[in-house]
């Protein structure tokens, strides 16, 4: 172990000398304004070169793909006064006409609140971030 600390020793050294990289000159604002500012420059560059949001009425999707549990387990958690929404890839499946896998809810709800409206089927995991999982 000790003949190996002269050379760790030479290794630190040397890297405190090596020049570290320059600092970002530019923050990613300024430089979305300089493209855009390009853009109407050059007739060339589509002026509207950004991606719209397109808003989808719930009407347009396709019910019978949700799975039951799923849609009971929003209404439970809204019923007891935490609001409950599907979100991630279950969302982006269903706008794609494609089966979901599984569903992801958010709520307001904490894990531990969660697991008092689902006794029999809640478990929290996660050690650092804790999740309720609800499995049918």
């Amino acid at each position: 172990m000790r003949r190996a600390a002269p050379v760790r020793a030479a290794r630190l050294a040397a890297r405190s000398k090596a020049p570290f990289p320059a600092p970002l000159l530019r923050s990613p604002r300024r430089a979305a304004t300089v493209v855009s500012a390009k853009a109407h420059q050059d007739p060339q560059i589509p002026r509207k070169t950004a991606i719209q949001p397109k808003k989808i009425s719930p009407s347009g999707l396709d019910c019978t793909q949700l799975d039951p549990d799923a849609v009971r387990s929003i209404q439970r958690l809204d019923a007891r006064g935490y609001p409950a929404y599907l979100v991630g890839g279950c969302v982006r499946d269903l706008l794609l006409d494609r089966e979901p896998k599984d569903f992801d809810i958010a709520t307001e709800a904490r894990p531990q609140q969660v697991k008092r409206a689902f006794p029999r089927n809640c478990r929290i995991i996660g050690r650092r971030f804790k999740l309720a999982h609800l499995h049918f």
